[in-house]
């Protein structure tokens, strides 16, 4: 246990130095550059989470397709007996 949260920390610490360093350029737009950003990440987000949304609804109605294609073609059972004379 001990050895996640030593991970989680140095992780923390290492994504906090990237967002530090990366592209802050001069700081002349301060508070307000920040706040412009942030609508720029919140949007992305919601773009990203309807991209999500959109790519699961697509899959369930493949998968849907496949199990009712399944249920159509499916064989007739056989006994344990059938199953165990061919071996």
């Amino acid at each position: 246990m001990g050895r996640f949260f030593l991970g989680f920390a140095v992780g923390a610490a290492l994504g906090a130095a990237v967002v530090l360093l990366s592209g802050q350029g001069d700081d002349t737009d301060g508070a307000m550059g920040l706040t412009a950003r942030t609508g720029g990440v919140k949007g992305l987000l919601a773009g990203a989470l309807d991209a999500g949304r959109s790519a699961a609804g697509a899959k369930e109605q493949e998968m849907l397709a496949d199990f009712r294609t399944r249920l159509r073609a499916k064989p007739a059972q056989s006994s344990h007996r059938d199953l165990l004379a061919g071996l």
